[in-house]
């Protein structure tokens, strides 16, 4: 089998059409196409003899030789309405061709994954009428190898089994972070996405990425003029393959050139950048690698096939033997021996890598039929994405680290953001100035191949002389995004591009950002720029209120390996003055949802807030689902290795005077826990209240240590009364403090029953084995609301989607015959005295 197609043996629309704004005025739809053309949308409701808007035909930007982009826009000629179901259709004009094609004469209507669901159906979408309407997906880390069945597709039966029903079927899928992972990459897929990147851009030559001096490069050409080395998608190489080449030399003319006419991408990352990725053997590097994994995440055109089924190079094809015989001699053993072991490995990951294939088509009818909005988290461009300051120094200041994170932002601009918000992607905007970059000259090259640091002020890249000194707010293309519906906003942070480092009093600069700096804070949730509405829903990628137990061992793990990236040391709560300033900023939400992913778990807190200056009080609900294709290496781990007391109930105290009001708080806390074990020893205390007053007293001191935020137990008795009190009237030096309780919440277990791709709702269980508080499988979060007799939202409620018997049956069958359920309600009334 071939890594990839010939270009001319391609369909015309490479990925798309993906459903992306949609608003009552307006549609917008991605589609890429392997030729430039004009296109048309049109949007009516659902079997209407006519058409209520009908788009003007709009050209799309070319990315490459074979690869043309575009968003369409049609403009409603009379407002889309609730309670109706809407289709759409296109009009595709190839620019070297008088042809004008649709979905169907495309073919993309029949067969077994018709974008309609039904042959001869259009794709289609409904409006909410309003937040008790509201039905939304949302999800993050969509890893192609990683373990279990891709829950993405799950979707695809949820909309099939309500396609009738405009009020039931989703309205909105959130994709909160890492739709790619850009890190780690299948070695049989990635040597698809460098041969089909190759033709995509078509760039005479191909692109070269330069070593840390900055005079040396490699190519993505396999057989590159000299001076520049090749660097082939060779995969897994890891550390043993590179020792081994290193030491069994070859000895020959011909072996000698076979193994150093390449570099391979663990030796070129790992020896030429200051990235911690842990797979940066298995890395995209090349902007045309990142575009093509976009298309093969979305869509099924690009991939090779067998028969009708998706299929993949095998672990010879994306491992080859040298171009030159090599010695046989005992020098050349372990180096063949390593390699005999990589393709091992890529042959394992191809196992996972064909599970994903069979979802791809699921899952491009899904973006096809649901309005779908989306934000960048790390894995878009590399693990560990701007860490903390070190990170920040090192790699910006990395002539090769600084290309592959202008490349990743490059392709999450037309990729990604485009379609978020396509008004900031018309003349005069910084999102056309980013296009501009990136669109292909007559010659099929783009600008930033002649300039590759073009667009760095437009991405918020600093010159790599003047870190300390960061791009203008008003120079630099915002990630962070509005979405408006009836009686709810949906603001969407971006917490990668605007962090803050503070030095750490233990980790120095390697301590915890604050994600999303003060002035940014201001900026992205600036009133200003946001409609009213009852109920608003913040996407922060990471969770604000997590599994305080699992943060605080990242914590300690962070502090003890002095290795922040080995414990992905990021949270809100690991940078208190961060998450003081976001909590500050959100004073004017009364109702709030928090929707996440990021962690590789799910689950549903309820938070109640004490503002004891203003006497204001908020309710937040933070749900999390995550991962969709990449569970967590122990789930059990998430799930059950975690004591309830930690994982259910804690109190804290937030203040935005600076990071010395929790060292007089903590010392106080310690004196009045000191002063309760003494009086409980002289009264001759039973053991289990003694035992809980010494370790709450332990873990107050572990804190004061580490610089973290103090956590009380909630157990009656006058000694924790005490101190919640004390929490709540502390204030240092006037500053403006804070109280918060974070309650788990315990879901309903339910399962359902699956029938081919539809789902159908099985009897309802009760299991107190599975009624977890978190679940560390693959998962999907749907989330709806509930309305108070006033019209206002009063509850929401998260459904997680999981399978907990995935690993047992890690390979077989492509569809699970059962999903099982986590069903879990927050109130989202003002919290009352005995919440707080």
């Amino acid at each position: 089998m071939a890594l990839s197609r010939p270009a001319g043996q391609w369909p015309l629309i490479l990925c798309g059409p993906m459903l992306r704004k949609v608003v009552p005025g307006a549609v917008h739809v991605f589609l890429a196409v392997k030729s430039g053309a004009s296109v048309r949308l049109k949007v009516r409701q659902l079997r209407s003899s006519s058409w209520n808007g009908t788009g003007e035909l709009q050209d799309t930007i070319a990315l490459g030789k074979n690869l043309h982009v575009l968003v369409v826009q049609c403009q409603a000629a009379t407002p889309l309405e609730p309670g109706h179901i809407y289709e759409y259709d296109l009009e595709v004009r190839p620019k070297d061709s008088s042809q004008v094609y649709t979905l169907g004469s495309l073919g993309l209507l029949d067969g077994a994954y018709s974008l309609g669901y039904a042959k001869d159906w259009l794709p289609s979408f409904s409006l909410p009428a309003g937040v008790g309407e509201l039905k939304l997906a949302h999800a993050s880390c969509r890893l192609p190898h990683g373990d279990g069945w891709d829950m993405l597709a799950l979707l695809d039966g949820v909309i099939y089994d309500k396609l009738a029903d405009p009020g039931e079927r989703p309205h909105h899928l959130f994709l909160t972070g890492d739709q790619i992972y850009a890190d780690d990459v299948a070695p049989c897929l990635l040597a698809m996405l460098s041969e089909t990147g190759r033709q995509l851009l078509g760039w005479e030559p191909q692109e070269l990425l330069p070593y840390a001096e900055g005079t040396s490069f490699v190519s993505l050409d396999t057989q590159p003029a000299a001076p520049h080395r090749a660097c082939p998608p060779l995969g897994h190489a890891r550390a043993r393959f590179i020792e081994l080449k290193r030491k069994y030399r070859p000895t020959t003319t011909a072996s000698r050139a076979a193994c150093s006419d390449f570099i391979t991408r663990a030796e070129l990352i790992g020896g030429q950048s200051n990235l911690t990725s842990d797979a940066a053997d298995c890395h995209l590097l090349f902007l045309a690698e990142y575009y093509a994994m976009y298309l093969f995440a979305w869509s099924d055109a690009l991939w090779p096939r067998e028969g009708d089924a998706l299929s993949a190079a095998t672990a010879q094809e994306a491992v080859p033997a040298p171009a030159a015989p090599l010695a046989l001699g005992d020098e050349m053993f372990g180096y063949l021996q390593a390699l005999d072991e990589f393709r091992s490995a890529a042959s394992a990951s191809r196992d996972l890598l064909l599970r994903y294939a069979e979802t791809v088509p699921r899952v491009r009818r899904v973006l096809a039929n649901v309005p779908t909005a989306m934000m960048l988290d790390d894995h878009e461009v590399t693990d560990d994405w701007f860490l903390n300051g070190e990170w920040y120094q090192d790699n910006l200041s990395n002539p090769l680290s600084r290309r592959l994170i202008r490349n990743a932002l490059l392709a999450y601009a037309a990729f990604q953001d485009w379609g978020n918000q396509p008004e900031d992607y018309v003349p005069g905007k910084k999102g056309w100035d980013v296009l501009n970059a990136i669109r292909s000259n007559a010659a099929g090259v783009p600008p930033i191949a002649q300039v590759p640091d073009l667009a760095d002020t437009l991405l918020g890249l600093p010159p790599a002389g003047n870190l300390d000194q960061p791009v203008n707010a008003a120079d630099r293309k915002r990630w962070d995004h509005v979405l408006s519906g009836p009686g709810y906003q949906a603001l969407f942070l971006d917490e990668r591009t605007w962090r803050q480092f503070r030095s750490d009093a233990v980790l120095k600069e390697k301590g915890a950002p604050e994600l999303v700096s003060t002035a940014a804070l201001l900026r992205q949730l600036d009133p200003g720029r946001l409609p009213s509405g009852p109920l608003t829903i913040l996407v922060a990628g990471t969770p604000v209120f997590g599994a305080e137990i699992i943060e605080l061992v990242q914590d300690l793990e962070a502090r003890r390996r002095k290795r922040p990236e080995a414990a992905d040391f990021e949270a809100w709560a690991a940078n208190d003055a961060g998450l003081a300033n976001l909590l500050r900023t959100l004073l004017r939400f009364d109702r709030l949802v928090v929707l996440s992913g990021d962690v590789h778990y799910g689950f549903v807190n309820r938070v109640s807030f004490l503002h004891p200056p203003s006497g204001k009080r908020v309710r937040l609900a933070q749900l999390c689902a995550s991962a969709l294709k990449n569970h967590s290496e122990a789930p059990s781990a998430a799930e059950f290795g975690v004591r309830e007391r930690y994982l259910t109930k804690w109190r804290g105290t937030v203040a935005t005077g600076g990071p010395q009001w929790r060292v007089g708080l903590l010392n106080q806390l310690i004196d009045h826990y000191t002063r309760q074990i003494d009086q409980a020893r002289a009264s001759g205390a039973p053991q289990d209240e003694m035992g809980e007053l010494l370790r709450t007293r332990f873990e107050l001191r572990q804190a004061l240590q580490l610089g973290r935020a103090p956590v009380l137990p909630d157990l009656p008795g006058a000694a924790h009364e005490q101190a919640r009190a004390l929490m709540r009237s502390f204030q240092l030096g006037g500053a403006d403090g804070w109280t918060y309780r974070v309650d788990g919440v315990q879901p309903q277990y339910q399962r359902y029953h699956l029938d081919g791709a539809r789902l159908v709702v099985g009897g309802l269980e009760s299991s107190t084995d599975l009624a977890r508080y978190c679940v560390g499988h693959d998962n999907l979060g749907w989330v709806s609301f509930l309305l108070g007799a006033d019209g206002s939202p009063v509850s929401v409620t998260q459904m997680l989607y999981f399978d907990f018997r995935q690993d047992a049956h890690r390979l077989s069958g492509s569809v699970p015959d059962r999903i099982d359920v986590l069903a879990a309600s927050v109130s989202l009334t003002t919290p009352t005295d005995a919440e707080l």
